[in-house]
């Protein structure tokens, strides 16, 4: 969903360090989250965006709208909500234990190795057809995760009843 937002508030052209821009954003777009064939699907408008929020552009830039503490408030809703509407459900996301479902029956933290995370976002993107500098996606998974460590409003950190598995090997 964050993602979505930062695609939309980009094609805009919104200045993403700007809250109410992206606010207006939220409001004005039709955001579409639907689950086809075990695949979540996302649409912004009606156009199929689900790929495309997955590109490292949407990655190196949905750190602002995390950082957006009013449209973080809105995006838990739309999670909370889309969650209300299916009888079980699993997310994914740096605050989902934290902050978006603290209440949740079971809650995993997953953590892996720098290299490692680096030379799988390199085989995704290469999968797609994409590729990138491995050094490259390593500074920029870096700096994503200091910006959501120390971000004031739902910081990356496990939740106290998580169960932590490192998925390195």
């Amino acid at each position: 969903m964050y993602r979505a937002v930062t695609l939309a508030a980009m094609q805009a052209g919104v200045d993403l360090k700007d809250s109410d821009k992206l606010l207006d954003v939220m409001e004005n777009s039709e955001f579409r989250f639907s689950i086809e064939d075990d695949t979540m699907m996302v649409s912004i408008d009606g156009t199929d965006v689900t790929d495309q929020i997955r590109s490292p552009h949407i990655t190196a830039n949905v750190r602002y709208i995390a950082s957006c503490p009013m449209a973080r408030e809105k995006l838990v809703q739309m999670q909370r909500q889309f969650a209300a509407d299916h009888e079980r459900i699993v997310t994914e996301g740096r605050d989902q234990g934290t902050v978006a479902f603290s209440d949740a029956d079971i809650k995993f933290y997953l953590i892996a190795d720098l290299d490692v995370r680096a030379k799988r976002r390199q085989a995704d993107l290469r999968s797609q057809g994409g590729g990138d500098n491995l050094e490259h996606l390593k500074d920029a998974l870096e700096q994503r995760d200091a910006s959501d460590e120390n971000r004031t409003v739902g910081p990356l950190k496990p939740a106290d009843d998580a169960v932590i598995i490192d998925t390195t090997d």
